[in-house]
């Protein structure tokens, strides 16, 4: 049959859109499957849609068509074709599985800046750790120097036969002993505590009990260093604590008041509820005349060996609030500090038992 140039072309198109919605169908029963998969349907439609209209209008072009006839074919063929496989080609970039792609890559993208940042904490976490073991090995040299320096120095003036007064060189070695035992000790706990390998046995245990055993223990101390060490607000708490831990963070947080709080510490007790998610604590609070503390040092007054930015020769290695701060932490407990007035508060919470003693 004779065809026109522009039926041909209408013949081209149609025969085009036929395999394109053949394609489509085809594309539809794919989803789900890999996106690869799509594409090859998406090309293979493109090619079909190309060679099959192309072909169909030739044939209905009878007898052969001209040359002009046959370009206007295959150019109406292609541009449809293309079309086709622009449209459906987009549909597979902006679909279901596509966009679950694109979710996919985005999760893992989060997920790589999430570890990123993991990764630079750990390593701030890490920096800082070291920081602070090397600080404690400076500190701890600077204080084990001084009593190794005076051992010596007895040791030899005892070894030139100078020494005049036995009795009282002896008492000075003891005292250098037990401060060095001291050091020991405390590095030996805080490296526990650090390792969470303290025993703990916590028990139903009146706290004000505790406190008016720390004050009758370092009454004598306080008394000869002119502090003043009173009981205020004492009330009857039963607290959830270990015995041996918690006395020493009594005596810990005492002796530390009583080197640097002034001419006056007071200590009191009470029971406090409606803290976080409801918890019900036992309360020892710690005041003192110290002056206060500076503000940008009261988050470091729990690190391994703060002391306040003074090296002071003769008040242990700096580690009893670090030491009270694992132990009150180790028993669910919170430690605090704060300035008040004219001088500083130190506040444990613990967990406050069921029934509260009533005296």
């Amino acid at each position: 049959m004779n065809c026109s140039p522009l039926q041909a072309v209408l013949i081209a198109a149609c025969e085009s859109s036929g395999v394109g919605l053949l394609g489509a169908a085809v594309l539809r029963s794919l989803r789900g499957r890999r996106v690869e998969h799509q594409l090859a349907a998406v090309l293979g439609t493109t090619v079909a849609a190309l060679i099959v209209s192309t072909v169909a209008a030739l044939l209905m072009a009878r007898p052969a068509p001209d040359a002009e006839v046959a370009v206007l074919v295959v150019c109406a063929s292609g541009v449809v074709s293309t079309g086709i496989g622009l449209l459906l080609g987009r549909s597979v970039l902006r679909g279901p599985d596509a966009r679950g792609c694109d979710g996919r890559t985005s999760a893992l993208a989060r997920q790589l800046v999430a570890a990123n940042a993991e990764l630079a904490e750990a390593r701030q976490h890490r920096r800082a750790a070291e920081d602070a073991r090397r600080q404690l090995v400076s500190w701890f040299a600077h204080d084990l120097r001084t009593p190794l320096a005076r051992l010596r120095a007895i040791a030899e003036s005892a070894q030139e036969g100078v020494l005049v007064d036995r009795s009282r060189y002896l008492g000075q070695v003891q005292n250098e002993v037990r401060r060095l035992t001291t050091l020991v000790d405390d590095l030996f706990e805080l490296s526990r505590i650090q390792a969470g390998a303290v025993t703990l046995t916590p028990a139903d245990a009146a706290l004000d009990d505790f406190v008016s055993d720390a004050v009758a223990e370092l009454g004598d101390a306080a008394a000869e260093g002119g502090v003043q060490l009173s009981a205020g607000r004492m009330e009857p708490v039963v607290a959830v604590v270990d015995h041996k831990a918690m006395a020493r963070v009594m005596r810990e947080l005492l002796t530390n008041a009583i080197r640097h709080g002034g001419a006056a510490v007071s200590i009191d007790t009470w029971r406090e509820s409606g803290g976080s998610a409801g918890q019900r604590w036992a309360v020892v609070s710690i005041s003192d005349e110290c002056g206060g503390i500076p503000e940008q040092d009261l988050d470091s007054v729990f690190e391994v060996g703060w002391r306040g930015g003074q090296v002071r020769e003769d008040e242990g290695g700096g580690l009893g609030l670090a030491i009270a701060h694992g132990l009150v932490v180790a028993q669910r407990g919170e430690i605090a500090v704060r300035n008040s007035g004219g001088g500083c508060c130190f506040e444990v919470r613990v967990p406050l038992s069921g029934p509260d003693r009533s005296g």
